[in-house]
């Protein structure tokens, strides 16, 4: 705010400035100066002339005698006031001169702070484009690398995810070699057990076997005589022993391969869960990528929009404060023009002191007849500008009237116009349909007479209908062209015509607007005139009188009141300074805020500070009362003075008087 009105104070400073050194007129003040040198120049030459010439005619004039100096006396004289003429003369037009070009110069500004501060502006300018320039880099950079945080954000994503990943693999191969070593040490308890199991088994054959043998041993000793009969048993026996020992052998290779299907199966299932939760982390995965693809589309289409609603919200804003900057402008150049106009009437409380006492100069009248003649004048003022207001409003209406009017007729203009454009389309339309046919049926007449070249009566008869029907076009054209023309002359008349309107439209609204400035300048006379007519009780009374004696009622706007029923109150209301009409709202509330007996208070106070009538009666009912109450306090002194040797008597001495005491005591009080 503060930099902003900075700005408008040295746009304010400038356009002064500029509007008083055009006014100077530099080129012409520096042409009329070198005129004036020339001229003060050739004067001065002229006058040390002709003072040299003197002194030579002072010197022959001392040399010659009495007689001679009393007869070239007066010749002499006559030159040397001839010359203090021409130097008074030379004097007052070197004065005027200085005088004149003091006028011109004297209201003018200082000229160097405001080149100071406009070079500083140009300065500033460019240190402004280069770094609007600067930014608008760093935004384009800034846009290139808009997505940096969002790269970033999914490199720290993807480190994290690999290392999950790297973590998960090696728990994976480790949970594998785990389980490969469980099924290993299961599978080698279950060798042990089975090995222990079959130690046992061997070692209770064994002992079998054992005894066995020395059943056997005892059997083949009991029985070595049935050797013949027994060998044949024993040699199936040793068949089946051989046979059981070969299944157990294929058995034990058997359970050994199985033991290794079993291991590479373990392994196989372990390796199938640790591609399982691959494939699964990676659709996980995958989901994650589509989802965060479509949240960045969804930023980037949100950035898009809040970058145009930003730039719509900085237009509106630039907008806004270039609104606020021209009426800024504005209110600044009323507050000068009327601050120009305030001080071009700073005089007019002497001026009219000055009118008052040449009137009492001139006529010896009192203040009686000066308030009735300035009463007289108010009333012929206030007649005249009535009648004046009269004479404008009607002019307004009428003015109002006949710009209806002309709107109507204008409307009916170009109602016709636009049936006169239409209907000369579609002349041009029939035109250039009926120019088709007639080139059509020429060239069929032609080729039918081409054609059909035996029958010359048939042919004669074909001619003679072409040559009508040419006839009939060459006769219908040169209408349609005749008519097409009026149109055209009509149109254009009718255009002239409302251009003329139109231009008489605009002098018309024009001369409203003129007279709407003019009617609201005279309600601001006339309020002037009012505030004037205020400050004089008795004038007030006496207007009312006349406007009841002749039953006439004036415009008499009353100031710092509304006024709803004047159609100019408001548009005068809109042109006063803000400041004005908050000062004017503060004083009504704080005049409804006060008391009776503060009301009446004011009241009388302006009542008595109204007019110098009032004010020297109050100034003289002071001094009266003063010159009361110190004639009453001096007369209540003396005779308490007289009153205090008689007391004394009374009290101190038993009734004897003295004299002297008395006289002294006396003589002390006055």
């Amino acid at each position: 705010m503060a930099s902003q009105l900075e700005t408008s104070k040295s746009n304010s400073a400038y356009e002064n400035a500029v509007h008083t050194w055009a006014q100077i007129d530099l080129s012409n003040v520096q042409k009329r100066l070198d005129e004036q040198g020339i001229e003060l120049r050739r004067e001065q030459k002229e006058s040390l002339s002709n003072r040299r010439d003197l002194a030579q005619k002072t010197k022959d004039f001392k040399k010659l005698d009495d007689e001679l100096k009393l007869l070239e006396f007066n010749q002499l004289l006559k030159l040397y006031q001839n010359e203090i003429d021409t130097l008074t003369t030379k004097q007052k037009k070197a004065e005027s001169y200085f005088f004149g070009f003091y006028r011109v110069i004297a209201e003018a500004p200082d000229p160097k702070p405001l080149l100071q501060l406009s070079l500083k502006k140009i300065n500033d300018h460019m240190k402004n484009e280069e770094l609007t320039n600067e930014i608008l880099r760093l935004k384009d950079e800034l846009i290139k690398r808009a997505d940096y945080d969002l790269l970033k954000q999914r490199l720290l994503s993807n480190e994290q995810g690999t290392a999950e990943l790297i973590a998960a693999r090696l728990k994976q191969q480790e949970d594998m070699f785990k389980a490969l070593i469980d099924e290993k040490e299961s599978n080698w308890a279950s060798v042990k057990n089975q090995h222990q199991n079959q130690l046992n088994m061997l070692k209770s054959t064994i002992e079998e076997l054992k005894t066995s043998n020395e059943v056997a041993e005892l059997q083949l000793y009991s029985h070595h005589q049935q050797t013949d009969h027994s060998a044949p048993s024993t040699a199936s026996a040793l068949v089946e022993v051989d046979l059981l020992t070969r299944e157990v052998e294929t058995w034990k290779k058997r359970v050994f391969e199985l033991e290794k299907r079993n291991e590479t199966l373990r392994t196989d299932l372990t390796a199938s869960k640790i591609d399982s939760k691959e494939s699964t982390s990676r659709g996980d995965l995958s989901k994650r990528l589509s989802e965060l693809e479509s949240e960045n589309v969804i930023l980037l289409a949100s950035l898009s929009q809040a970058r145009e609603s930003i730039k719509s919200l900085a237009r509106e804003k630039e907008n806004k404060a270039s609104l606020d900057s021209d009426e800024l402008q504005q209110r600044i150049r009323e507050i000068n023009f009327l601050s120009e106009k305030l001080r071009s009437m700073d005089d007019y409380e002497e001026n009219k002191q000055e009118l008052y006492l040449m009137r009492q100069i001139e006529f010896g009248e009192g203040e009686a007849n000066e308030d009735k003649n300035l009463d007289s004048l108010l009333l012929k003022r206030n007649k005249a500008l009535t009648k004046e207001l009269s004479e404008h409003r009607s002019e307004h209406e009428d003015l109002v009237n006949k710009i209806q009017s002309l709107e109507k007729t204008l409307h009916i203009v170009s109602t016709k116009l636009e049936d006169a454009q239409a209907f000369n389309a579609k002349l041009e339309s029939d035109l250039t349909n009926v120019q088709d046919v007639h080139n059509v049926n020429f060239n069929d007449t032609a080729s039918i007479m081409s054609v059909k070249t035996h029958g010359t009566r048939q042919v004669g008869r074909e001619g003679s209908i072409g040559g009508a029907q040419n006839l009939d076009d060459a006769s219908i054209l040169p209408i349609i062209t005749k008519q097409r023309d009026r149109f055209r002359e009509k149109n254009k008349s009718l255009e002239d015509d409302l251009r003329k309107q139109q231009s008489t439209i605009n002098d018309l609204r024009r001369k409203n607007s003129q007279l709407q400035t003019d009617n609201e300048d005279l309600y601001e006379k006339t309020r002037y005139v009012a505030s004037l007519r205020g400050k004089d009780y008795k004038s007030m009374s006496r207007d009312s009188s006349y406007q009841r004696e002749n039953g006439r009622k004036l415009l008499n706007p009353k100031s710092n009141v509304r006024n709803l029923e004047n159609p100019y109150h408001i548009s005068y209301e809109s042109k006063l300074h803000p400041i004005e009409q908050f000062r004017q709202k503060e004083q009504e509330r704080v005049n409804s805020r006060l008391s009776p007996v503060e009301r009446l208070f004011i009241f009388v106070t302006r009542s008595v500070l109204a007019t110098r009538t009032t004010r020297i009666l109050f100034l003289v009912y002071c001094v009266c009362l003063h010159c009361i109450v110190m004639f009453t306090t001096i007369h209540s002194m003396s005779l308490s003075a007289r009153m205090i040797p008689e007391v004394g008597l009374s009290h101190s001495t038993g009734g004897v008087a003295d004299a002297n005491g008395g006289k002294i005591i006396q003589d002390a009080s006055f």
